[in-house]
């Protein structure tokens, strides 16, 4: 299972859900394999455009670091469209530093440690994500982008399969 913790910074919520870490509709299993094929060949951190979406002018900042953990952003324009951190799981203790960097800068900087509960979480692979508020229509986009981005990560570091950054898991 992939665990998926959103926070809606406007509406003062979060919401949490879980997934197959596969996907299992057709939509979810296109997006992921455009995913993977993104990141074919691509270093540990950079950013770039998702320039496989024909709507929409989406980027991704990326960081991947040994021991199954990262850093997304994905920005509509020149907005950020949601921040996250991904844990896979396989190291708790860079889980925990990385859980910790994302309190310190993401969290508690935006939002005055209103969502700090959110990190107490234990599942795992989890996403975090904070889905910043942008036109309504492309919310489902966001949404879609990031789960699909966290179940290639998170099935490159724990299945080996492709896609994500394996070379730092």
């Amino acid at each position: 299972m992939l665990h998926v913790r959103s926070i809606y910074p406007d509406q003062g919520r979060v919401e949490e859900t879980s997934f197959g870490l596969a996907p299992t509709n057709p939509q979810g299993e296109a997006v992921c394999t455009l995913m993977e094929r993104y990141f074919a060949n691509r270093p540990a951190a950079f950013r770039d455009q998702l320039s496989f979406l024909k709507k929409g002018d989406f980027a991704l900042d990326w960081s991947a670091v040994t021991g199954g953990v990262a850093l997304a952003s994905l920005f509509q324009g020149e907005s950020p469209a949601s921040m996250s951190v991904l844990m896979a799981g396989v190291c708790p203790e860079t889980d925990a530093i990385m859980l910790e960097v994302f309190r310190e800068n993401v969290l508690v900087p935006l939002f005055d440690g209103e969502f700090d509960h959110v990190c107490k979480v234990q599942c795992r692979p989890l996403l975090i994500q904070v889905i910043f508020p942008g036109l309504p229509e492309w919310l489902p986009a966001v949404q879609l982008l990031s789960v699909s981005l966290a179940s290639v990560y998170f099935r490159s570091v724990l299945l080996g399969c492709p896609g994500g950054g394996t070379d730092t898991a």
